[in-house]
């Protein structure tokens, strides 16, 4: 009998969606914070959409993980977690990438603690929250994006964490900062500005990172930039 051919899945888990306040006065007061902390309009629902149809080329099946996307309770955080969880047992026979976008990394951090009888291949986090003691056992590999300018992701990280979390310790795990990249930019097919990157997409690099490959990321990924 032929054996069947694991898919390769993915699953993208957005971050939060912001509110604004109807008083012009606050409204002002939390624009011009925001923008501070370059993440002015948030990370916008097409966004993310235009990310999973540019991942579809490399993918059997795409998915974005449906959760309300409000941040403020801890609540929300373990409903998404928890079904979460339950996508990753119903691709536990296949090939599964995981995205975690801002506070989506917390999302994933947890659903693999929920779920750990499931292997994932690849977690790339993208300006993600989470635990940088990262104690996650049934990940082959992890790689933490964040840009160097995105004070939005400090910020949250230690809100939600706690100082010293940003940055990911553990088996596996490798820290990538990217130079000039603003929050609302971390999922736009932007060209990179600076560094060894540079001209290069967002998406092409976030692709790179995913595709299979036995060879050091950083190496793999230079090689793969410089055939494009």
């Amino acid at each position: 009998m032929e054996k069947k051919r694991k898919r390769r899945v993915l699953i993208i888990v957005h971050g939060g969606w912001g509110t604004w306040p109807k008083n012009r006065f606050l409204e002002m007061i939390r624009s011009r914070l925001w923008r501070w902390a370059t993440s002015e309009r948030g990370i916008m629902r097409k966004d993310y959409h235009e990310l999973a149809d540019y991942m579809k080329t490399e993918y059997d099946v795409v998915n974005m993980l449906p959760w309300n996307g409000r941040v403020f309770k801890k609540s929300d955080i373990e409903i998404a977690a928890a079904r979460l969880a339950e996508h990753l047992r119903k691709y536990q026979n296949d090939n599964v990438d995981l995205i975690a976008v801002s506070i989506g990394g917390m999302i994933v951090q947890d659903a693999l603690i929920m779920a750990s009888e499931v292997k994932v291949n690849k977690i790339l986090y993208i300006g993600g929250v989470h635990n940088g003691h990262h104690k996650i056992k049934n990940a082959k590999q992890t790689f933490n994006v964040y840009s160097k300018i995105d004070k939005m992701f400090f910020i949250a990280n230690e809100l939600y964490e706690g100082m010293g979390n940003a940055f990911l310790n553990g088996e596996n795990v490798m820290n990538l900062a990217l130079p000039e990249v603003k929050h609302d930019e971390l999922v736009q097919n932007i060209k990179i500005r600076k560094g060894a990157l540079r001209n290069r997409t967002l998406f092409e690099f976030y692709k790179v990172l995913l595709k299979k490959s036995r060879m050091p990321f950083t190496q793999r990924a230079l090689i793969e930039f410089r055939k494009i």
